[in-house]
């Protein structure tokens, strides 16, 4: 006697009647040809193995009698688990009936939606029979003992669509995941109206990553606004997460990875009513974030190296307040350009010392902005140094004018990153390791007609 049993658990939260899809548009006879599940407007991939080795489409020829198991993940995330193996052939099959433990789908006939053919009986006579259970969200393994994938409607659900952070919650390698978005509260996140992407770690990433700093903005880099099937995925692609970080996507032979390597995708396409979930395996790190060093450049003043005196050689204040030093040239003229130009930071006495000074590169690059630049022009600049963080220290990879659009000062060094103001510091005898003798400033004044906020002498390389 033929029972029938309504999966209602199954597919309840779905709109409409669940439908199997075939490879493509000709069924190839003998082959598996059930490529995807379609539930309602919504498709899945079935994934075929032999032996524990996924099958591709093509790939999935049976011989009468083996078995091979299918996977899918349908749209409300309760994951179907079959087995197809060979059996006697019932012509008498309509649609997707049951005889004792088998599901036959017999030749010419239709699917109760009408979407189609779904199995083709193999020309030896033997017909595909589906085996097998469910699980649930909630761990629960249900045997059927015979089967019609006829869904119900659940009457007293208005609305049956699954949302991504639902989805998530039905799956159980996602449970550690999902517990995160609680913690940090994300939940609304992930929440229509928003329309997400989630690139989500399985529970081995997690387990993998250990204790996670910032896991609030850890998370917010594994979301991406908007909603990206695997499909729309092509090599060199990048998502702009919430986080604000990009992340990259590398296609090569089939296999998607991230942040070149960094993570592989392990389960496409899983759809919910507000986006997809992609699961991967490894958590996603943003790139180190770039340090900037804000100060002023300031050409032409005579910085004293002692660290035990850190004092400017006229005894002004620059040593305290360098931004008042902004620096107004009323005519060219060459002062300490051949010692190079630097960074000083201030201190924890409210001092200030040299931090680092440019490579060769900089200088010449620094210098070739002077030259080109008029003297009333030339007015202290605030420039952004950029370099990436490495513990207690930045390693410093440009310096940028805003001013300038074809300058850019280049070089690498390891510095604690502090505020700064970037100065010519480096004006003192070479050969003696000595300051300038301020007093030969002052007697040579027509050779240095320099205008600041306040008065300050400079000191210049000896000769014109």
């Amino acid at each position: 006697m033929m029972k029938k049993v309504i999966v209602s658990l199954l597919f309840s939260v779905v709109n409409g009647y669940p439908s199997l899809m075939d490879c493509g548009t000709e069924i190839a006879v003998g082959s598996t040809i059930m490529s995807s599940v379609a539930i309602g407007d919504t498709s899945r991939r079935v994934i075929f193995e032999r032996d524990g080795e996924e099958l591709t489409c093509g790939q999935s020829k049976y011989e009468p009698g083996e078995t091979l198991t299918a996977r899918i993940n349908d749209a409300s995330s309760v994951r179907y688990i079959m087995e197809i193996s060979g059996g006697n052939f019932d012509s008498s099959c309509d649609g997707l009936s049951c005889d004792g433990t088998r599901c036959a789908k017999g030749d010419g006939s239709s699917f109760p939606d009408g979407s189609g053919e779904i199995l083709t009986a193999p020309s030896d006579g033997s017909d595909l029979v589906l085996i097998g259970g469910f699980a649930s969200g909630f761990g629960t393994v249900n045997i059927m003992e015979s089967c019609t994938l006829l869904a119900e409607e659940d009457p007293d659900d208005d609305d049956p669509q699954v949302i991504v952070v639902d989805l998530a919650a039905s799956m159980n390698e996602l449970s550690t995941l999902v517990d995160a978005v609680a913690s940090e509260n994300l939940v609304d996140v992930l929440a229509p109206p928003a329309t997400v992407t989630v690139f989500a770690p399985d529970n081995n990433a997690f387990s993998v990553a250990g204790d996670i700093d910032n896991l609030g903005d850890t998370l917010r880099y594994h979301i991406v606004s908007g909603s990206y099937g695997a499909e729309s995925f092509t090599d060199g692609m990048e998502f702009t997460a919430l986080s604000g970080d990009i992340i990259s996507i590398s296609v090569a032979d089939d296999t998607v990875s991230f942040n070149n390597g960094q993570a592989s995708l392990l389960v496409a396409d899983l759809q919910a009513s507000n986006g997809y979930i992609h699961i991967i395996n490894a958590v996603l790190t943003p790139p180190d974030p770039p340090i900037t060093v804000r100060g002023f450049m300031i050409d032409l003043y005579c910085w004293q190296l002692n660290p035990d005196t850190r004092v400017a050689l006229d005894g002004a204040d620059l040593d305290e307040n360098p931004e008042d030093h902004t620096i107004h040239c009323m005519r060219d003229v060459t002062v300490c350009r051949e010692n190079g130009f630097g960074i000083v930071v201030e201190q924890d006495d409210g001092m200030y010392d040299l931090l680092y000074a440019f490579d060769e590169a900089g200088n010449t690059a620094a210098l070739a902005w002077l030259d080109s630049t008029t003297a009333n022009d030339r007015i202290g600049v605030e420039v952004t140094v950029t370099g990436i963080a490495t513990g207690n220290n930045v390693v410093l990879n440009d310096l940028s004018v805003p001013e300038l659009s074809d300058v850019v000062i280049r070089f690498h060094r390891d510095v604690i990153a502090h505020t700064g103001f970037l100065i010519d510091i480096l004006c003192w005898e070479r050969e003696g390791h000595q300051a300038i003798d301020g007093a030969f400033l002052d007697s040579n004044p027509q050779d240095h007609s320099i205008k600041c906020m306040r008065d300050v002498p400079i000191c210049r390389e000896m000769g014109a």
